[in-house]
């Protein structure tokens, strides 16, 4: 409520003003593109930003990359048990239900009970 004045009481009426003047403009009639709302210049500046982003993996910073997962058989190896090992290979991020279970010989509901009864 900062933008529309100090003192609450008079802000929330000048934010109540502000909505009302503004309910019954339609955004359809504004919508750019299908899916813009705003000048031209901010769709240009926008689309720019987006096809940055779709662009080459550089661009994304090292936090956000995953890192490549180990192989299902080093899992298999490093852990005492095979529902240990499907717990961790679950746990890593990097297989889903039905990659372990097919790698294991399971059907993916069984990998799921077995991953839930881990998290106990």
């Amino acid at each position: 409520l900062l933008p529309f004045g100090r003192k609450r009481a008079a802000a929330r009426e000048k934010y109540r003003q502000f909505v009302h003047a503004g309910a019954g403009d339609s955004l359809w009639d504004k919508l750019k593109q299908q899916v813009y709302l705003g000048s031209d210049e901010f769709i240009a500046r926008h689309q720019l930003d987006l096809s940055v982003e779709s662009g080459d993996i550089s661009e994304v910073p090292a936090c956000q990359r995953r890192k490549q997962p180990r192989a299902l058989v080093d899992y298999q190896e490093m852990e005492e048990t095979r529902d240990g090992a499907i717990i961790a290979a679950f746990n890593s991020g990097g297989y889903t239900q039905k990659e372990i279970g097919e790698f294991f010989g399971l059907h993916y509901s069984r990998v799921s009970r077995i991953v839930a009864r881990g998290k106990t």
